[in-house]
């Protein structure tokens, strides 16, 4: 994932993601699109596929402030496109808050996860992670800590088992193991 968070004035907007999918689902994507008689028609079918399984599954994200209050996206996405680009499918959009938040002295917190663990989504570098007002608010990617038996525990999980998840999501396994996007405004 590449992610820039939006601040507009002194207000925090959202975030423009992009999401580069993996080789072997990107490969059926740009196959499809290739071998379609009207590219564009397909390449546009995607991205409303994209959309709704990033709505039905809320941006496989959770923002929260500093007292761990969660904030609200709005319900659709933001200028939502997708492209191929290095023989991969990338889908950009912008993941908007309900409400914009204000940044003077505050702090956020933004988790980006698949819960099962089996999907990876994921900031390959900290550079990954910018902010469009880098004077305003200081942005950084944390790995997150995540002991050795949960480790192993995780390890050893195959496609055909389904992890011993509770039912709040933000206890998933996907969950413990997903870095996190801090935001620490002046």
């Amino acid at each position: 994932m590449k992610n820039k968070v939006v601040i507009k004035g002194d207000k925090l907007t959202g975030f423009e993601m992009s999401w580069i999918l993996d080789e072997i689902t990107s490969a059926e994507l740009i196959y499809e699109v290739k071998s379609a008689e009207d590219q564009k028609a397909a390449l546009n079918k995607i991205t409303d596929e994209l959309n709704i399984s990033a709505i039905q599954s809320h941006y496989f994200s959770e923002l929260y402030t500093e007292n761990n209050e969660p904030i609200k996206f709005k319900a659709k996405p933001v200028n939502p496109r997708a492209e191929i680009k290095d023989n991969r499918l990338v889908y950009h959009f912008e993941l908007a808050l309900a409400q914009p938040q204000t940044v003077t002295g505050k702090s956020f917190k933004l988790f980006t996860f698949e819960p099962s663990y089996y999907l990876y989504m994921g900031y390959e570098k900290a550079s990954d992670v910018t902010a469009t007002e880098q004077h305003l608010c200081q942005v950084s990617m944390i790995e997150p800590i995540v002991n050795q038996q949960l480790r192993l525990y995780a390890s050893k999980l195959d496609k055909t088992e389904k992890p011993d998840m509770p039912s709040d999501k933000s206890l998933s396994l996907g969950a413990q193991f997903a870095q996190k996007v801090s935001i620490v405004c002046q």
